[in-house]
């Protein structure tokens, strides 16, 4: 107990003499966490900029005009009515889209022949144009139903069945999850994922190779030459610090943004828990085998920073290689807790439908320990020998 006390004592006095991986342990979740918050709290996009392009200037294209502008997503910025300079304009003003109402828009409708409203969407940001594209289907779908409706009704016949001649079904669509499209939902466990997975491997790249560097790894092996107890004695610091910094996300910043906590607790705490232990056991693995904090750090934000990407995170595994899935993705932690994380938070799912992901992870962890615990033995048995 006595050398367990002073080695746990010596790791936080070598962490805390570090001020720059101080900084980043607890000032990147932090940091990121709030800006994060602040940055999605709407968790929707509204009153995006349109241009509106009206060559008839009819009181039907004025009611088009205010039927877009009265859409949640949308608002009407400007209206031309000639179709000159429009793509200057876009870039000026950074409209997302740009709707054209035809000429003799109103007159061609009153004599059936089916005049052609033309769209396009600025692709320069793939979201603002997703979300203004729902807006505008969704009123010029909802007027065209309404014009079609009111001529069957000037023929003769009762709303009710022009109603139905009109429309013979109806569609309703639903949300299973996260009903209200929250960005912020989406986006939150991703951004923490990758922030603290980060900063536990920069952390982590530090703890032998420091050692090395310094040449106090024999002083260490004097205290204890039992490569399971310096592997626990260098990570149980961060283990305790990381999940402190867990608790600070879970019990401040989800209350304080208005991000829902996963309904199961157990699940989440062990999804967290086998998370982190994969990324320290990983971070170790790497800082016993390479005898260079530089180094170290180097090979470990190599590894670390296309999880962004590959995780799954921006863009769906589905829409991936199959090859870049299983011989890349599968093998980064952060792919696994986020598949795991967001069943957990937005379908509100157990343990057991996790159960492939946090399999992964817990192998994850046993494979790394196993393999640093045998290089830490050879390095011990090394430094033994030379000592005589």
């Amino acid at each position: 107990m006595k050398i367990f006390a002073k080695l746990f004592k010596r790791e936080l006095k070598l962490f805390f003499s570090n001020s720059v991986a101080v900084f980043i342990f607890f000032a990147a979740p932090i940091g990121y966490g709030l800006m994060v918050g602040s940055a999605y709290q709407q968790a929707k996009l509204t009153d995006l900029n349109v241009l509106v392009v009206d060559s008839d200037d009819s009181p039907l294209s004025n009611k088009v005009i205010d039927a877009l502008d009265d859409n949640q997503y949308l608002k009407v910025a400007e209206v031309q009515f000639e179709n000159t300079g429009v793509k200057q304009k876009v870039v000026d003003h950074d409209y997302v889209a740009v709707i054209y109402i035809p000429e003799r828009f109103e007159a061609n409708i009153l004599q059936k022949r089916q005049p052609e409203v033309n769209v396009e969407l600025n692709g320069a940001n793939m979201v603002l144009g997703n979300y203004a594209s729902s807006g505008i289907q969704t009123v010029l779908g909802t007027l065209n139903a309404g014009i079609e409706i009111e001529s069957l009704k000037k023929q003769g016949l009762p709303e009710v069945t022009a109603r139905s001649q009109y429309a013979p079904f109806r569609v309703s669509v639903n949300r299973f999850f996260n009903p209200a499209n929250n960005y912020l939902y989406f986006v939150w466990p991703g951004i923490m994922g990758t922030v603290i997975q980060q900063v536990i491997l920069i952390v982590m790249a530090l703890s032998f190779s420091r050692e090395y560097e310094e040449n106090t790894f024999r002083g260490l092996v004097k205290l204890s030459d039992s490569p399971g107890f310096l592997l626990f004695i260098k990570s149980f610091p961060v283990f305790i610090m990381t999940m402190l910094m867990w608790g600070v996300v879970y019990f401040i910043f989800y209350p304080a943004f208005k991000v829902m906590l996963p309904a199961n607790g157990f699940a989440n705490w062990s999804l967290v828990l086998l998370f982190t232990l994969s990324n320290i056991a990983l971070g170790t693995t790497m800082s016993v085998l390479i005898p260079s904090q530089l180094k170290t750090t180097e090979v470990l934000m190599a590894i670390s920073l296309p999880s962004f990407i590959l995780s799954g995170f921006t863009w769906p595994l589905e829409g991936m290689p199959g090859w870049l899935i299983h011989y890349v993705s599968d093998l980064i932690p952060l792919t696994h807790f986020l598949s795991a994380y967001r069943k957990l938070q937005l379908m509100g799912v157990g343990l057991g439908t996790v159960q492939r992901e946090v399999i992964i992870l817990a192998v994850m962890a046993i494979l790394f320990l196993v393999v640093s615990w045998i290089a830490l033995w050879f390095r011990i048995h090394r430094v033994e020998k030379q000592q005589g």
